[in-house]
């Protein structure tokens, strides 16, 4: 988690997310205003004790419903940027 945190803070999307923390888990959002964020959709990056870490967006409170990814540590930031495309949070710049 620590490399991830540290690849988003120096990447150009350091300036358009919004994050929080929950014990060990990182929740990033596009929300300014933290009293915002429990009615807003969220990222939730979660670290296993496998070593891999967890993706989940809450856009819904059916858990079947949320989009869902585990992948590797080392997987992480390459993953956080498809899922950024992939919602279009940074209007498809690269």
């Amino acid at each position: 988690m620590v490399r991830l945190t540290e690849r988003i803070e120096a990447s150009r999307y350091a300036r358009g997310l919004y994050a929080y923390t929950s014990m060990y888990v990182l929740c990033v959002t596009q929300v300014p205003e933290i009293s915002y964020i429990h009615n807003s959709p969220y990222l939730r990056i979660s670290p296993l004790f496998d070593g891999n870490i967890e993706f989940r967006y809450l856009d819904t409170y059916i858990e079947s419903r949320q989009w869902h990814r585990v992948v590797r540590e080392d997987e992480a930031y390459q993953r956080l940027e498809r899922f950024l495309d992939q919602l279009n949070w940074f209007g498809g710049e690269r």
